[in-house]
């Protein structure tokens, strides 16, 4: 965890042009009980993945970490999956 902490990016103001430049980050259902957590994917999280892994994923389509790992997507649970997404730059930023 504190490696991850040190890795990550110092807040900083960006002007309105620079807007479309931000990735927004993948969207997260946390799993209850009897459900594992899902992950989704925007056009742009899925094109990143295609270009660092060569793994094809459909955007807004929900997935399991186990989904993902058969898919090629390494991580014995959602930690570890996120984990390795955050090293592709591949962020959470919403949970719904």
């Amino acid at each position: 965890m504190a490696d991850v902490m040190e890795n990550k990016i110092e807040n900083k103001e960006i002007g309105i042009n620079d807007l479309e430049d931000v990735n927004g980050g993948y969207a997260m259902n946390e799993g209850e009980w009897f459900r594992m957590s899902r992950f989704m994917f925007t056009e742009e999280e899925v094109q990143i993945i295609k270009q660092k892994t060569n793994i094809s994923l459909t955007e807004f389509k929900e997935y399991t970490y186990k989904d993902l790992n058969n898919m090629g997507i390494p991580g014995n649970s959602t930690k570890k999956v996120q984990q390795y997404l955050e090293g592709l730059g591949v962020y959470i930023t919403v949970h719904y």
